[in-house]
């Protein structure tokens, strides 16, 4: 599944042909997988909707902004999304009709939202990465820490054990969630802005990143060394980076130049 920003989700085949093509009247920033057909959309509009064959459904409340990230916990029981408001919000899918968790402890946009188990990560242009216990409310933090400059992206590593940061400062940070200080394992400078980071589902020790570049990058997570040569092929930067859980080694990317591509890995 692909999205753009003229507000059209499109259903693709592994063929390229496409399937489906669903409009959402709004640009659409992030989207992830729900049910088989299903996909949850992060709308520049402030909502967060759910996208399926038979149309787009809006989850109740939004954002005060543009939805900037989306992410479904892995029992597919909830839904989180973060905006430009520095809300993060969260839906029990079990009770869709109900208004979401609101969680304020951001000072500046979310800029991503990830699950391990029923732990929650966040990450920040405030500088920050929280670590959220959502399993009784009020959210209690589980780490906050600060990565000096703005916090582009990140993501769990290694079934929730470490945690990969993109940094405003072309610079990508491995942590181990089970240290106390949470100082980084290791940085590594990077040449672009890192704007996604994918873990491997069928090799927990590397993960893929896209930055502003036609280049895909796979990482080592424990070291952040390179695993393989750069992935090129497109010619604009990739802001769609997704791993078929299906198939080991198979990558999925989709970038400004309009095109969505696949890749085998040797992992």
């Amino acid at each position: 599944t692909a999205s753009v920003w003229d507000g059209r989700v499109l259903g693709l085949m592994a063929t390229g042909e496409i399937e489906a093509e669903i409009e959402v009247d709004c640009g659409v920033a992030d989207l992830c997988g729900l049910e088989e057909g299903q996909f949850v959309a992060a709308c520049d509009d402030g909502t967060v909707r759910v996208i399926h064959s038979g149309g787009v459904l809006p989850l109740p409340s939004c954002h005060d902004d543009m939805t900037i990230t989306v992410a479904v916990s892995p029992e597919r029981k909830m839904v989180a999304s973060g905006g430009a408001d520095g809300v993060i919000l969260c839906w029990d899918l079990h009770e869709p009709a109900n208004d979401p968790y609101r969680q304020e402890g951001h000072k500046d946009g979310v800029t991503a939202v990830d699950w391990s188990g029923n732990i929650l990560l966040s990450s920040s242009k405030d500088g920050r990465i929280c670590v959220w216990d959502a399993r009784n409310k009020p959210w209690q933090p589980v780490a906050r820490v600060k990565v000096g400059s703005m916090a582009l992206t990140a993501a769990f590593c290694r079934n929730g054990e470490r945690i990969l940061v993109g940094t405003e400062n072309l610079e990508i940070h491995g942590h181990d969630l089970r240290g106390q200080a949470m100082t980084p394992m290791w940085r590594e400078k990077v040449k672009a802005p890192v704007r996604k980071i994918r873990p491997c589902p069928h090799n927990s020790n590397i993960c893929a990143i896209s930055m502003d570049l036609p280049a895909v990058h796979i990482l080592q997570v424990d070291n952040g060394d390179e695993f393989d040569k750069p992935i090129l092929g497109h010619t604009d930067f990739i802001r769609g980076l997704s791993w078929d859980p299906q198939y080991a080694g198979k990558l999925l990317t989709g970038s400004w130049d309009k095109t969505v591509k696949e890749w085998f890995i040797k992992i």
